[in-house]
C-alpha cells in the first residue's frame, strides 16, 4: 500500500492502535506502517521459516505458522531460487519460478485466526497469502470483522493452483461486513500473462465506521491533503474554528469565510446557529479548530460540539494553558495544571474523552 495512502487516512482522523500483518514476509508492510502510525502495535504471522529469523528481530510479536480454515500441518510451496520468495505459498504459483526442478515442499503448522487470537481486537489487517485468503478469512471471522480495515491482494487470473477466486473473497468479506474502499495497488509480472494484470490490493472498509482518535505533534503535508481533498471532491466542506489560517467554506469565530457564523466558540449559547445548519444541511466533512486562550472547561465544550457540526477534524492548541490532555486507554482526558502535551488532536467519527467539568456536570444530571 502506498505511503501516500496510509498517510491520507491518518490525516482523515484514523489512528489504528493494532495492526495485524498476516503473510508478513519480511516486515517491510508493518515497517511501513509504523512509519505512519509509530504508536500503532503489530503483530505478524508468516509461515516461511527462512523468513522468521528477520521478522524476530523487528522485536514485534511473531506467530510462526499459516493462517488457514483449520488447524492441522500444511505444506508450503518455496523455491530453491529465493527461499524468501514472496510467492510462497500453501497454493503453488502458477509461473515458471516455481516450476519442478526448483520447487521446494516444506510442512508447516495452519492455525485457525480465531483460535489463536480469541479475544484480541486488531484495527488495521493485511492479507497477502498468495491464493489463501479465503481460507484466512473462513478460519478469522471473529478477529477479522472486528478491524476497521483489511487490505487484501486479489487474483485476477489462477495465479496459484486452487487459490481463492476474486468474487468468493469479496463475498466473504460482504458477509463480515466489509465493503471495497478503494484499489491500493496493481500488480503485474514481465513475462507472466504476457504482462497483463494479475492482482490487484483492494482497501476494505467497515460499512459502520468506528470513531478514532489520536494525539500527536506537527503533521507534514496536511495542508495538501486537505487542498486535494477539497479539489477532488466538492462536498468536501470545511469548517474553521478561531484563528486558522487555511482557506475554508465556513467559520465560526475569529476566522472569515464564505459562510460565517458569528459568535464565540467557548460560549454554549453561540453554537445553535451552527447546530441547526449541521442539523438541517449535515455535518462539514471537516472541522480545523483553534483553541486559542481558554480554560479548561471551554476546551471540554468545544470537544463535546465539534463531532455535532463536522464527521472529523484537528484541533491545535499553541502557548501555555491552564490544563493539560494526555491519552489513557482510547480516552482523552483533560486535567488541571501545564507542563509539555501533544499540540493537535486528530479525530474522526467522534471524541471520546473526560474532564473534571464534564464528570461533575454528569454526577449532577
Amino acid at each position: 500500500m502506498r505511503p501516500e495512502r496510509l498517510e491520507a487516512l491518518r490525516f482523515a482522523g484514523y489512528a489504528p492502535r493494532t495492526l495485524l500483518d498476516v503473510g508478513a514476509h519480511l516486515g517491510h508492510f508493518t515497517h511501513g506502517v509504523r512509519q505512519v502510525f509509530p504508536d500503532c502495535v503489530p503483530t505478524l504471522v508468516e509461515p516461511n521459516p527462512h523468513c522468521l529469523p528477520a521478522l524476530a528481530a523487528t522485536g514485534h510479536e511473531v506467530l510462526g505458522f499459516a493462517a488457514s480454515h483449520e488447524n492441522g500441518e500444511a505444506e508450503l510451496f518455496l523455491t530453491r531460487e529465493w527461499l524468501q520468495s514472496t510467492g510462497t505459498s500453501l497454493y503453488r504459483e502458477n509461473t515458471h519460478f516455481f516450476r519442478d526442478e526448483v520447487l521446494v515442499r516444506t510442512p508447516v503448522p495452519k492455525r485457525r485466526l480465531d483460535d489463536v487470537l480469541a479475544g484480541r481486537r486488531f484495527d488495521f489487517v493485511k492479507i497477502d497469502t498468495q491464493g489463501a485468503e479465503l481460507d484466512v478469512l473462513r478460519g478469522g471471522q471473529e478477529v477479522l470483522r472486528q478491524a476497521d480495515y483489511i487490505l487484501i491482494e486479489i487474483s485476477l487470473v489462477e495465479y496459484n493452483q486452487g487459490g481463492a477466486r476474486a468474487e468468493e473473497v469479496f463475498a466473504a468479506l460482504a458477509a463480515l461486513g466489509f465493503r471495497s474502499a478503494e484499489v491500493a495497488e496493481f500488480h503485474r509480472l514481465r513475462g507472466v500473462h504476457n504482462g497483463g494484470l494479475l492482482q490487484l490490493d483492494f482497501l476494505f472498509e467497515r460499512e459502520v465506521a468506528r470513531p478514532s482518535q489520536a494525539l500527536r505533534g506537527p503533521v507534514a503535508g496536511f495542508d495538501a491533503w486537505l487542498a486535494a481533498s477539497r479539489g477532488r471532491c466538492r462536498d468536501f466542506s470545511v469548517l474553521a474554528l478561531g484563528a486558522t489560517q487555511t482557506a475554508a467554506d465556513a467559520s465560526f469565530g475569529a476566522a472569515s469565510a464564505p459562510l460565517h457564523f458569528a459568535g464565540d466558540p467557548r460560549k454554549p449559547r453561540d453554537w445553535e446557529a451552527l447546530l441547526r445548519h449541521a442539523a438541517r444541511q449535515g455535518r462539514f466533512a471537516f472541522a480545523l479548530a483553534d483553541l486559542g486562550p481558554c480554560s479548561l472547561a471551554q476546551a471540554a465544550l468545544l470537544l463535546d460540539m465539534l463531532p455535532r457540526v463536522a464527521a472529523a477534524g484537528l484541533i491545535t492548541q499553541a502557548g501555555p494553558r491552564p490544563w493539560s490532555w494526555h491519552e489513557e486507554a482510547g480516552l482523552l482526558r483533560l486535567a488541571p495544571g501545564g507542563g509539555p502535551q501533544p499540540p493537535m488532536l486528530q479525530w474522526r467519527g467522534a471524541i471520546a474523552f473526560d474532564a473534571p467539568a464534564t464528570s461533575a456536570r454528569r454526577k449532577a444530571a
